[in-house]
């Protein structure tokens, strides 16, 4: 089982659901996307995009078809609920899967810039970055996240449509409505 994590996290985000999943003897793989879980929170957006996010679950898939797995199924969080999604489309011998909190179906206001630019200066606080460097680099996030959410819309609206043929595949937990 591929477990997807949120924008700007980690597999953190699946640990806990991960050890249930092993203790039943389930075999789960985490990956991490490009960017994330880095002391520079800027590297989210200046080494990610949604092309390498997708990269990164196409490997994960591949990882575990490497690995002799047969019956995989894959689940994502937020950003990684998108891509499971995409998964589910794209590979048709996966045998299932779900979007838990992901922006497939909109429902809610959900300020992705807000929470992400104040995650991001609270990670450089963290890290001691100097305050001049702090704000210059968040005020260059801006627009990157800006563009990333843009090349992200796209594929939002295919995935809507995804969901609708594959509803029988997808289970939807929380639905967020992206603002920014």
């Amino acid at each position: 089982m591929i477990l997807l994590h949120a924008f700007a996290s980690g597999p953190v985000d699946v640990r806990m659901l991960a050890r249930h999943l092993e203790h039943d003897d389930y075999t789960v793989y985490a990956p991490l996307f490009t960017g994330h879980m880095t002391p520079d929170f800027s590297d989210i957006l200046l080494q990610g995009s949604p092309q390498k996010w997708w990269l990164d679950t196409q490997r994960a898939i591949t990882f575990l078809k490497d690995k002799g797995f047969k019956s995989i199924s894959v689940f994502g969080i937020s950003l990684g609920g998108i891509f499971a999604a995409k998964a589910l489309e794209e590979y048709p011998e996966l045998i299932g899967g779900g979007s838990l909190g992901s922006p497939i179906v909109r429902k809610r206001q959900f300020s992705v810039h807000e929470t992400f630019m104040q995650m991001a200066k609270a990670n450089f606080i963290r890290y001691h970055t100097n305050e001049v460097i702090m704000n210059s680099k968040l005020a260059c996030l801006t627009p990157t996240l800006m563009d990333c959410w843009q090349r992200l819309l796209p594929l939002q609206q295919k995935l809507l449509m995804i969901y609708l043929k594959l509803s029988g595949r997808i289970s939807l937990a929380k639905d967020w409505q992206m603002k920014l």
